[in-house]
């Protein structure tokens, strides 16, 4: 919730998605579970890294189709996650006139969720349903348990500068992108310890699970660019681009995963957006869009026939 004034994305080229030794050993292995692994990949490819240790989420909700006739799910795309940041006694990021980030970001889930349900017919679950603590680990853990096509968490920026406004989308790197990058992901980490395997784990675990993120990484970049387009529509926000960050909350999840800051709360006049049920809705808008322009690129690339 901590970013830097008027930072804007690095150039493409400049960005570091892996390691030096994950360059030298994973791409190729990668590259052979990528079939299985991308767009949600099956079930039987991913069952043995679909559950990072930590407890697995009990009492997965039905999804309700929020009446009408949605659209079927397309082949290879049924399950979307959606994280809520924070909540409970972690407030995150308070506005100048005391709106919390929790609560805003939750509304924006909850309105995401009936979107997606009641247009694309998709299952949706949220991590958090309502003002509890829950920490990342089990956060990712449930979308992997569910098998999630895809993981979005939502949350808003907070900075000392309080001019500075904008939406951003991040996606996972083991390095920062750049120095504001890097302060966002301390804050919400509270440490720039990535966690991934226990450290009980084998080296063969712990390179399985390394995989796992090198193949959904491409794909990861696709729909933090789809939905950063989308934010970038939205009257009264600015682009502060698409970057990459070590966040706990991205590390565990076994599918392409994504944060996105959906504006500056810390900032009086996104403060009063934010605090607007037509802006959130908005929002939610937009981020559907997004998720439905990147499934239909998934069936395309499966050679579906989308909509």
């Amino acid at each position: 919730m901590n970013s830097e004034e008027d930072c804007r994305a690095p150039d493409r080229g400049g960005r570091r998605p892996i390691g030096a030794w994950r360059s030298r050993v994973v791409p190729a292995a990668a590259a052979l579970i990528a079939l299985g692994l991308a767009g949600g990949g099956s079930s039987a490819a991913r069952d043995g890294l679909a559950t990072p240790p930590g407890a697995l989420p009990t009492g997965a909700a039905t999804a309700d189709s929020g009446g009408g006739h949605p659209a079927a799910p397309q082949s290879g795309f049924r399950t979307v996650v959606i994280d809520p940041g924070h909540g409970g006694s972690e407030t995150g990021a308070i506005g100048p006139s005391g709106l919390t980030e929790k609560e805003v970001v939750l509304d924006i889930a909850n309105r995401l969720r009936d979107l997606l349900q009641a247009n694309l017919g998709l299952h949706v679950e949220l991590t958090r349903e309502a003002d509890i603590y829950k920490p990342l680990e089990e956060r990712t853990a449930h979308a992997n348990w569910l098998k999630a096509d895809v993981f979005i968490s939502i949350h808003a920026n907070a900075y000392r500068g309080r001019g500075v406004r904008g939406a951003e989308t991040f996606f996972l790197s083991d390095r920062a992108s750049d120095d504001n990058a890097r302060r966002l992901a301390a804050m919400e980490n509270d440490a720039l310890d990535l966690g991934g395997p226990a450290s009980g784990d084998t080296g063969l675990q712990m390179l399985l699970w390394d995989m796992a993120q090198t193949a959904h990484l491409q794909e990861s970049s696709q729909l933090a660019d789809m939905i950063q387009q989308q934010l970038n529509q939205l009257s009264g926000t600015s682009d502060r681009g698409i970057k990459q960050a070590p966040f706990r909350v991205l590390r565990g999840a076994n599918m392409p995963a994504v944060l996105v800051e959906v504006g500056f709360i810390s900032n009086s006049d996104e403060e009063r957006l934010l605090a607007d049920p037509r802006h959130r809705q908005r929002i939610a808008e937009s981020l559907s869009e997004s998720i439905n322009h990147y499934r239909r690129r998934q069936a395309s690339l499966l050679g579906g026939s989308p909509r």
